[in-house]
């Protein structure tokens, strides 16, 4: 989440502010809070700060104080962006008030300007569950071929429930009332046409005991570039792929893994048992929106 997203106006940004995207995509959400009051103690007129503290309380799971945050903003800077209507339009939805979203979504999403082009894409998904849940389906439609072209800008085939997940960090999975209602939109959890409901694939307990102490190596299927990939115990992760590499933290969320580094997005990937690729080793396929990868454990 670019800090002070739809906001072109140049502004000094503090310590406090430059730590608000690695915490809020790692799902600490709860030191997010902590880190943007500090910032606001720093600068009680910046609302950018005020931005921030809304996105976290909104994932942290505590909607209608997120709100407040936004209603702060509003009174600092009256000039109302396409970033605001859509933390706007985030925190009525999650506390279930769908029509008055609706409005400051549509409003995010009226905008044409490049710059807003995450809120587009963010507020997107939600008008989508808005309007397939509530019978707007010509509506519905629409949103869904723009979030299908926007998921190839994000690398994406198509809008998957899994991408989804990547631009939406809730602190409690429990609490992702978005992707139930994407479930209900029709939007399909996998990419590659897997199915989510084979029994093949590894749930959350499963896969902190195949990854977490363990080194697993193999490919990426789409780029054939070799792959390294070890995880510790308490989730610190080392991963090559080709001549990337990065040093990060992996979680497990529901039955997905998410890996975050400093150089790449946030990435949930789904794991799916492969032992007949290779009977004589514990194999296993590795799915994120945008690419494939074959990892076994190494010996």
């Amino acid at each position: 989440m670019p800090l002070g997203a739809n906001d072109a106006r140049p502004r000094r940004i503090n310590y406090h502010q430059l730590k608000s995207d690695q915490l809020v995509v790692t799902q600490q959400s709860d030191d997010e809070i902590t880190s943007q009051q500090a910032a606001i103690n720093l600068d009680p007129s910046d609302p950018l700060s005020y931005h921030a503290m809304a996105f976290a309380l909104i994932l942290n799971g505590q909607a209608e104080n997120g709100l407040d945050y936004v209603r702060r903003a509003t009174r600092l800077d009256p000039k109302l962006s396409s970033w605001r209507h859509f933390l706007q339009g985030f925190g009525l939805f999650m506390n279930r008030q769908r029509e008055a979203a609706a409005i400051e979504l549509r409003k995010a999403r009226s905008s044409q300007d490049d710059f807003d082009a995450w809120s587009r894409y963010l507020g997107n998904q939600l008008l989508l569950s808005i309007y397939e849940t509530s019978g707007q389906r010509r509506l519905a439609a629409s949103i869904r071929a723009d979030l299908d072209v926007q998921s190839q800008d994000e690398g994406a085939r198509a809008h998957t429930r899994l991408l989804a997940m990547n631009e939406f960090p809730f602190k409690t999975y429990a609490d992702t009332l978005l992707l139930s209602e994407l479930e209900k939109a029709g939007v399909p959890e996998m990419p590659f046409d897997l199915d989510p409901t084979s029994p093949s694939r590894l749930r959350g307990y499963a896969i902190r005991a195949a990854v977490f102490g363990h080194e697993l190596t193999g490919t990426q299927l789409e780029t054939n570039e070799d792959v390294v990939s070890r995880t510790g115990l308490d989730g610190r992760a080392s991963v090559t792929v080709g001549a990337w590499h990065g040093e990060g933290l992996s979680q497990i969320e529901g039955d997905a893994i998410c890996s975050w580094f400093p150089t790449s997005p946030r990435n949930r990937y789904a794991v799916f048992s492969e032992n007949a690729a290779a009977p004589k080793s514990v194999t296993y396929l590795y799915v994120r929106p945008s690419a494939r990868f074959r990892l076994h454990v190494a010996e």
